[in-house]
């Protein structure tokens, strides 16, 4: 039997029926059980975060943009960002934090160099990103 790889995932082409249909049919059965309890915890679970996208206009040149994107995540958030301008530019990491009653804040401050394009990992424990705002310096 030959398999074919297409990104991470492999398709693997239908097998005839064989003499004992019972075995393969029990086997089927058990992983669609598992795989429906693994997409039922999947929804079950509320703490899904979603990608979050911000970009700001350069002053020059006109029509470019610095572009930043993150996944908040619990105790660290990695924000990818593509400076597209002349000029260096900087934005702040705001979040709160979950005491009673939240505290917002700033949680770090983060400066790219013009034309500049890579990766920050901030450390926020005890802090949730809830957005980013673009200021002229650090």
């Amino acid at each position: 039997m030959t398999s074919i790889a297409v990104g991470a995932a492999t398709i693997v082409p239908a097998v005839q029926a064989s003499a004992t249909p019972a075995a393969p049919h029990t086997t089927a059965k058990s992983s669609a059980n598992s795989s429906a309890k693994s997409s039922a915890k999947a929804s079950a679970d509320s703490t899904v975060r979603i990608q979050q996208r911000s970009s700001s206009k350069c002053k020059s040149p006109k029509g470019k943009k610095i572009n930043v994107s993150y996944q908040p995540g619990w105790l660290s958030t990695t924000f990818y960002f593509n400076n597209h301008c002349k000029q260096r530019r900087a934005f702040k990491v705001m979040g709160v934090t979950g005491q009673k009653p939240p505290k917002f804040g700033t949680v770090a401050c983060i400066a790219v160099n013009a034309k500049t394009k890579g990766r920050k990992k901030v450390r926020h424990p005890g802090y949730s990103v809830t957005h980013i705002k673009f200021i002229k310096k650090c």
